[in-house]
């Protein structure tokens, strides 16, 4: 088993597909995709499902600890326990990646180039500060390896740049709109707040939109009444 390094919170953009007035925009090109069938089930409900008969046989963790981090973490250790395979991709042996048949080494922060999004909704574009050690790959990388070995590394590409291009395309009109944000805005603004549509050629970009959940209205949040 490789020894690995912890992660942070964030990560480079991966791949994304989101929906998209009723149904997914298809990126790269891609025919349209039928309409979502509706909500699948939880994260935990997912977890909880692992190694059962109706659940997944595999997982493939990237910079994940649920066995310390996810509620009833006793419950999800056993479950992680019961699969066929379990791989996770990280850059320490955290307790999860202790429990894994395979351990993938992978790159941290400053090791890696792209874009990640913060808990304030704010797109920030990361530069690859140092090398990798010898024989440590990003998650961008690890996944065309999979991809190349079922015959379809075409549709996973390793630049972190083409990745955020494809999720523009896929994002636009949905929640997460970042068909606006680009790398050259990003830089040029220390970061971009999605939503973030693209515009018609020649209009003024979006500004982005800072706080969007800030109108919503929260009958369900807790007043504090003087005493």
């Amino acid at each position: 088993m490789s020894t690995v390094r912890r992660p942070t919170s964030s990560r480079a953009t991966g791949r994304s597909t989101t929906r998209r007035r009723g149904r997914t925009s298809p990126p790269s090109g891609e025919s349209p995709r039928p309409t979502w069938p509706g909500p699948g089930r939880s994260a935990y409900e997912l977890l909880d499902a692992l190694g059962t008969p109706r659940g997944p046989k595999a997982l493939l963790l990237f910079g994940s600890n649920p066995v310390i981090s996810a509620p009833d973490a006793t419950r999800v250790a056993e479950r992680l326990a019961a699969l066929d395979l379990l791989v996770v991709s990280d850059f320490v042996l955290s307790e999860t990646a202790a429990m894994a048949d395979v351990v993938l080494p992978t790159t941290q922060w400053a090791e890696e180039e792209g874009t990640m999004t913060n808990l304030e909704g704010r797109v920030l574009l990361r530069r690859q500060a140092v090398s990798p050690p010898p024989g440590v790959r990003s998650d961008l990388s690890i996944l065309y390896g999979i991809a190349d070995r079922l015959g379809c590394g075409e549709k996973f590409p390793t630049d972190p740049r083409v990745v955020f291009e494809e999720l523009r395309r896929a994002s636009e009109d949905g929640t997460a709109d970042n068909s606006g944000i680009t790398y050259e805005r990003i830089a040029a603004e220390t970061g971009v707040f999605w939503p973030c549509p693209a515009v018609e050629p020649g209009e003024e970009p979006h500004p982005g939109t800072p706080r969007p959940r800030r109108s919503r209205s929260r009958p369900n949040a807790t007043r504090s009444n003087p005493c």
